[in-house]
């Protein structure tokens, strides 16, 4: 099945997890393991239980894994943390730039771009900074095109070990916003409001605090 067969089955069936299951193994086949993972996403968010979803994501862990130890070794310090992730974002409040710190001081940013396509698609992301990033760390400096994709990367790797800090960002012109349920785009607030009360892929119609998730969702319209 291609790709465009899986969007048009998903169009007329979103809320059956094969459809999705059935687009992130077309990815997969393709090498394209982080679109994949959207994709199971979507089908673990209309049944988290879904046996087909889970073992997918199964073997993209075991692909990470595959992937992390291919990649020239990063100088990981591995932290043991008196926190989780949840916990760290209360006292350090989530933006579009995050630094990961303790990194490979060899490293170019192409090889950064490299590795962190593992975990997020390449056109999701920028990498603003590569080198030394205090007086004894070196890391890189990313960009994310919401905070959204920011906390989905920021916490696997947080979850690695390293140390994740997320500095100020200001917004870059026009902003838009995407739904991170179906990635549909709206214009306005208004207009994104109005497609989340709406959104057939929000599972069971969560409730939402309007607020925060168009700041999360929020992009630069020329990213």
């Amino acid at each position: 099945m291609a790709l465009e067969d899986c969007d048009k089955c998903i169009e007329l069936n979103y809320a059956n997890c094969q459809v999705h299951n059935q687009k992130a193994a077309v990815y997969f086949e393709l090498t394209e393991y982080a679109r994949g993972e959207l994709s199971i996403r979507q089908a673990l968010e209309v049944d988290e239980n879904d046996t087909t979803a889970n073992q997918l994501l199964g073997k993209l862990r075991e692909k990470q894994r595959e992937f992390q130890n291919a990649l020239p070794l990063i100088g990981i310090a591995f932290n043991r943390r008196q926190m989780s992730f949840d916990q760290f974002l209360l006292e350090n409040p989530a933006t579009r730039r995050v630094t990961f710190v303790e990194m490979d001081i060899k490293w170019k940013s192409y090889e950064y771009l490299h590795w962190l396509s593992v975990f997020c698609p390449p056109e999701e992301f920028r990498i603003k900074f590569a080198g030394k990033v205090s007086a004894s760390d070196y890391g890189v400096l990313a960009e994310f095109r919401t905070i959204f994709c920011a906390i989905h990367v920021a916490k696997q790797l947080f979850d690695m070990g390293l140390n994740v800090e997320f500095s100020a960002h200001i917004p870059n012109g026009r902003q838009l916003y995407r739904c991170r349920h179906c990635s549909q785009s709206s214009e306005t607030k208004l207009l994104f409001h109005t497609h989340l009360q709406q959104c057939q892929a929000n599972p069971a119609q969560l409730q939402i605090d309007f607020e925060k998730e168009a700041v999360f969702s929020a992009y630069d319209e020329h990213f």
